[in-house]
């Protein structure tokens, strides 16, 4: 995948390099389903984007991704504020933002693992 497929653009880089400390909180958050509501968002709307969730478990990217859109959110979310908007309406207009990323994402072509991986969650879906 490439750093843009990842969002590992210079925002979200330096903003890991700058907090590490906020990644590890948000790697446990993850892990123990504690999420804030908009990280929450960014790992859970995944689920509707199942090529991209495959690639993503494939390369073992998941929490990683997952964090990085999180970091896009707020940068997003910022942006709308600056704008002039609500928070509320900051936070909508971010979620479709990152819907829009998903969406982008999820249809680049997939690789044999991917293909075996999206054939699971497939499986795992349907039951």
């Amino acid at each position: 995948m490439k750093n843009e497929t990842l969002l590992l653009t210079e925002s979200t880089l330096s903003f890991r390099k700058e907090h590490p400390e906020m990644i590890q909180l948000w790697e446990r958050q993850i892990v123990e389903d504690t999420c804030n509501p908009d990280l929450h968002f960014c790992l859970y709307a995944l689920e509707n984007y199942i090529h991209l969730r495959a690639q993503l478990i494939a390369s073992d990217y998941l929490y990683d991704f997952v964090l990085n859109a999180h970091i896009v959110h707020a940068d997003w979310q910022s942006i709308y504020v600056q704008n002039g908007h609500t928070d509320a309406e900051a936070v909508e207009l971010a979620n479709q933002e990152i819907l829009q990323i998903y969406a982008a994402i999820n249809k680049n072509p997939l690789s044999e693992k991917d293909k075996v991986v999206t054939e699971i969650l497939d499986k795992e879906s349907k039951q």
